[in-house]
């Protein structure tokens, strides 16, 4: 069975933001890609509170537990609302 690629594509960085990332990942003796994943990963750490306080928010708002509505999204299978349907669940 082949193995299932789980690289990240993204879309180029710009010139300026590319140099940059060449720049940092040398003097931290990574590749482009291994410090590239680093920055984004920590990124990621510094806006897990945020993430979750508007997954909070966005859950109250469908009537659902914050942790059901984390699963949904991960499975694809959260719904963005739109005011009629927020209407619809005050009647």
């Amino acid at each position: 069975m082949a193995k299932k690629d789980e690289r990240l594509s993204l879309p180029a960085l710009g010139e300026y933001y590319d140099d940059l990332l060449i720049v940092d990942a040398w003097i931290n003796n990574r590749t482009k890609a291994t410090q590239g994943q680093s920055l984004l990963c920590a990124k990621l750490q510094e806006r897990e509170p945020r993430v979750r306080d508007r997954v909070e928010y966005l859950a109250q708002k469908r009537g659902v537990s914050a942790s059901e509505l984390w699963l949904q999204i991960l499975k694809g299978e959260a719904q963005k609302i739109s005011p009629a349907d927020i209407e619809e669940e005050a009647s």
